[in-house]
């Protein structure tokens, strides 16, 4: 009779709340794991994607002939200064000048700048949300208006 009691007071094994609770927290952590695997799988994608982006970009930019992609903006010497005589597009100025007083200014003359801007309006960068590619060119020009 004692023996009978030993197997009685032994309950080997589980409760259904207990295997519940296990795979609820096994299903938790199988959730978590999904997510992190899909986030980055999706900036992997996004990451292809501003690659083939860039390529195209610097394809069109450095060959030859006319941009379909691409707006080229010009920047030149349009400032007109207190005196009504004409500046420089770019001049620099010393780091302790800030009120913008351009009287100590190294003056850079003849130089023009070039813009540019993937089109905004292609279908990888609107629908992926992608940041257009930017590009800007110096050129030593010497300006025939004057």
């Amino acid at each position: 009779m004692k023996k009978i009691k030993v197997l009685k007071l032994n309950n080997k094994g589980s409760t259904m709340i207990e295997t519940l609770v296990a795979f609820l927290v096994l299903m938790i952590v199988l959730a978590a794991l999904f997510k992190m695997v899909s986030f980055s799988s999706e900036l992997r994608m996004r990451s292809v994607d501003t690659g083939n982006v860039l390529a195209d970009f610097n394809q069109e930019l450095y060959s030859k002939g006319s941009y379909s992609k691409i707006k080229k903006t010009k920047f030149k010497t349009d400032l007109t200064l207190s005196e009504g005589k004409q500046g420089p597009l770019f001049y620099i100025v010393p780091a302790d000048t800030a009120d913008g007083n351009t009287d100590n200014a190294l003056w850079v003359t003849d130089i023009n700048a070039y813009g540019f801007t993937y089109d905004e309006s292609d279908s990888l960068i609107k629908d992926e949300n992608i940041i257009a590619p930017k590009a800007m060119q110096f050129v030593h020009e010497k300006d025939d208006t004057e």
